[in-house]
C-alpha cells in the first residue's frame, strides 16, 4: 500500500519574533534541565503545530478517514511525547529557529511509521469500521475543508444517497442533514431564503436570527471541546512526568521509596480517569439539537428524536458514495 514518502525537511511558515525566539530559547533550556514548568510552557506552544501535522499526515495516506478519529492522533501524539521524555529528543534541535519545521519533521514520519505498523499487521482495514465512525454526525461534525470546498459534487452524491434510500423526494431529512454541519459549513443567504420558501415556517430573517442563536450553542460546544482536548493533553503530559519522576528514584528495597512511588501511581491511575472523561467530551459532536433542527423543517417535538435515526442510516450511503468521487467526510 503506497504512504506519503518520508520528509527530512519541511519549511513550515511560522514568524518567529527576536523576543519568540529568546523566550523558546529559555523555555528549551528549562525543558533540557527537566524544569516542569518549562515542559508545560513548551507543549502549551507547540501540541498544535504537532496534532496539525499527524491529521494532515494521516489525511494524505490511502485512508485519510484515520485522521478524523481523535483516539488515532492522541496515540500517535503519546509516541512523540514518549521519545521527547525518554530519548531526551530535545536535545536533538540544534537551531531553534527552525524548531516548528523540526517538530513537523518528527510528528510527520511518526506517524508515517504508525502506519506503516498498522497497515502490516491488518490493522488498518478494520479501523474505519470502529465505533468511532457509527454516526454521520460525527463524519459531518469534523472540519474537512476538501469535503466542503465543493458543494456541487457533494449534493450530486447526498442526492445519490438519497435515491438509495428511496428519500428522494423528503425534503426535511435533505434539510435535517444540512443543518447538522452548519457548525462547519454556515448556511448562507440563499439557502436561508429557499429554507424559508421551502417550509414557509419562518421569514428569512426570522432563520436568521433563530441560526444566531443556535451557532452561539455551537460556538460555545466547539470552544467547550477544544478545552477539554488541552486539559486531557495535559493531564497526559502530567503523568509522563510522574511516570519519569517513578523511574528517577526506583529503588528496589527501599520501603519509604516503594510508599512514595505507590503514591504517585495512584494519582497517574486517577489522571488518567479523567484524562478518559476529557477525551470523551472532545469527541462530542457539535451540531444543532434535535429540537432545533425540527423547529426549522416543520417536525413536531414528538418526532424530533426521528432526526437522529435518519442521520444514523445515511451514514452508510453517504459515505461510500462521497468516497467514490475522492472525498471522505
Amino acid at each position: 500500500m503506497q504512504m506519503c514518502e518520508k520528509i527530512e525537511e519541511k519549511k513550515v511558515i511560522v514568524p518567529i519574533t527576536p523576543e519568540k525566539l529568546e523566550y523558546i530559547k529559555n523555555v528549551v533550556t528549562g525543558c533540557l534541565r527537566n524544569d516542569e514548568k518549562s515542559w508545560e510552557e513548551f507543549w502549551t506552544l507547540f501540541i498544535p503545530t504537532i496534532k496539525k501535522a499527524i491529521k494532515q499526515t494521516l489525511h494524505r495516506t490511502p485512508h485519510p478517514e484515520l485522521a478524523q478519529d481523535i483516539d488515532n492522533v492522541e496515540n500517535i501524539f503519546k509516541t512523540i511525547v514518549d521519545k521527547f521524555y525518554k530519548n531526551n529528543k530535545l536535545a536533538l534541535c540544534k537551531d531553534l529557529s527552525g524548531i516548528y519545521s523540526w517538530l513537523w519533521i518528527i510528528a510527520h514520519n511518526d506517524t508515517r511509521d504508525w502506519f506503516a505498523r498498522k497497515d502490516k499487521s491488518g490493522e488498518i482495514d478494520g479501523m474505519g469500521d470502529s465505533d468511532s465512525y457509527d454516526d454521520v454526525e460525527n463524519q459531518l461534525a469534523h472540519n474537512s475543508i476538501d469535503v466542503l470546498q465543493d458543494k456541487k459534487e457533494i449534493m450530486q452524491a447526498l442526492n445519490e444517497t438519497y435515491k438509495e434510500m428511496g428519500q428522494i423526494d423528503n425534503h426535511k431529512y435533505k434539510w435535517a442533514l444540512r443543518l447538522s454541519i452548519i457548525a462547519e459549513d454556515y448556511l448562507n443567504n440563499e439557502e436561508i431564503s429557499a429554507l424559508s420558501k421551502e417550509f414557509g415556517k419562518y421569514t428569512p430573517d426570522e432563520i436568521k436570527d433563530k441560526l444566531k442563536k443556535i451557532r452561539k450553542n455551537l460556538d460555545l460546544k466547539l470552544e467547550k471541546k477544544k478545552n477539554a482536548g488541552e486539559r486531557a493533553d495535559a493531564l497526559f503530559l502530567q503523568m509522563k512526568q510522574m511516570e519519569k519522576e517513578i523511574k528517577k528514584i526506583f529503588r528496589p528495597d527501599d520501603a519509604s521509596i516503594a510508599e512514595k512511588i505507590s503514591v504517585l501511581r495512584k494519582k497517574i491511575e486517577e489522571k488518567d480517569r479523567i484524562r478518559i472523561e476529557h477525551l470523551a467530551e472532545a469527541k462530542q459532536i457539535c451540531r444543532p439539537s434535535n429540537e432545533e433542527i425540527a423547529d426549522l423543517i416543520g417536525i413536531s417535538e414528538k418526532h424530533a428524536q426521528h432526526i437522529s435515526t435518519f442521520l444514523f442510516r445515511v451514514r452508510k450511503q453517504l459515505r461510500a458514495s462521497l468516497e467514490e468521487k475522492g472525498f471522505y467526510v
